[in-house]
């Protein structure tokens, strides 16, 4: 529910406003706040939803390597660039 929230309020305002709004709600949640922070970031940078960016923050966060199946989320945030790792499920197989 947490990024159904996010999701509608990346629609409306800004990202620093976003974490102001969370941090007034006192809204606590398991996921650790700089991940949380830059899925947001995501979200605003790659036109992603929060979901999405959330995937791409933790594999940020943990240096991992994300593996997806899903090409809008990939074209996205790394076809041109490459600059995040993230690799098509089809081309790891």
């Amino acid at each position: 529910m947490l990024f159904d929230i996010l999701n509608v309020l990346r629609n409306k305002v800004t990202q620093e406003e976003i974490n102001e709004i969370l941090f007034n709600m006192g809204i606590i949640c398991t996921t650790e706040i700089n991940i949380m922070e830059n899925a947001v970031k995501n979200a605003y940078k790659y036109d992603l939803s929060v979901y999405d960016g959330i995937f791409l923050a933790a594999d940020q966060h943990y240096r991992g390597r994300l593996i997806t199946d899903d090409e809008k989320l990939f074209n996205s945030c790394c076809s041109k660039s490459r600059e995040n790792g993230v690799i098509l499920l089809k081309d790891y197989v």
